[in-house]
């Protein structure tokens, strides 16, 4: 027992190092990145030089995303590009992999820009730029807004809504919600199919149910956001109000 207890000591005190280490590694990616730039709200790690192209595209998921009734304008991104560097294998072998990776205040693209930086591939999909990156800073803005301990994972909202969000930011003024159910009510029975729309913009039809449920609580209830993150009806009640809404347009 007397020779168990330095052992212990010791494995506990690695262990916490290796921790400390990582979360250090993850929070400031700036370590594993040899060049830093910095445009409008992004301070951008990368190891090549920057297409110019790539800045007209964050203009535009900005554009998007000032419009959050919760954006903050004094907050920072760090936009980590992919590459070369070491930092988004990573986020991906810790968070998991996402064509973009929103945490924290960090933005960690895990897809690759095509020449005119406007797709982001990832897989064997060809993305829409200003659609993915707008939505993961509205995740960035989710967690900024509420605070580590409230933000998702360990605020556990519920995804619908967390999600909802994101995407009811970035599509719901180019899609109003009546001609958009027209379009995707009949087949939300396949969620993990892709739909796509116009200028490329697509998703799993799961997402587009979390957006349609979103707007309705939104545009057609009227709910702030603070109310309709904190409303006590489940994802069916309101999936049900929704189609009863919609029978009588």
């Amino acid at each position: 027992m007397k020779r168990l207890k330095p052992f212990l000591i010791r494995s506990g005190a690695t262990l916490g190092f290796c921790f400390g280490l990582l979360v250090l590694f993850l929070l400031q990616p700036a370590l594993l990145y040899s060049k830093h730039s910095t445009h409008d709200i992004f301070d951008i790690h990368h190891q090549e030089v920057i297409d110019l192209e790539l800045f007209a595209q964050l203009d535009s998921s900005l554009y998007l995303v000032r419009k959050a009734e919760i954006f903050d304008p004094h907050m920072r991104i760090d936009l980590c590009l992919n590459d070369g560097s070491r930092y988004p294998q990573l986020v991906k072998s810790v968070l998991g992999l996402d064509p973009v990776r929103a945490f924290s205040n960090q933005l960690v693209i895990h897809g690759h820009f095509s020449e005119s930086a406007t797709t982001l591939r990832w897989r064997e999909r060809e993305l829409n730029t200003v659609q993915f990156i707008a939505h993961g800073l509205v995740h960035n803005i989710q967690f900024h807004y509420h605070g580590l301990w409230d933000a998702n994972p360990l605020g556990q909202h519920p995804e619908w809504k967390w999600e909802g969000y994101a995407d009811y930011v970035v599509l719901s003024k180019k899609y109003p919600l009546l001609p958009l159910c027209h379009r995707l009510l009949h087949q939300l029975d396949d969620p993990y199919a892709w739909t796509i729309l116009e200028d490329n913009d697509q998703s799993l039809n799961l997402h587009f149910r979390y957006l349609l449920l979103t707007q309705f609580c939104l545009d057609i209830l009227q709910l702030s956001y603070d109310q309709f993150m904190q409303d006590q009806r489940s994802e069916e009640e309101i999936y049900q109000s929704l189609l009863r809404w919609y029978q009588e347009q």
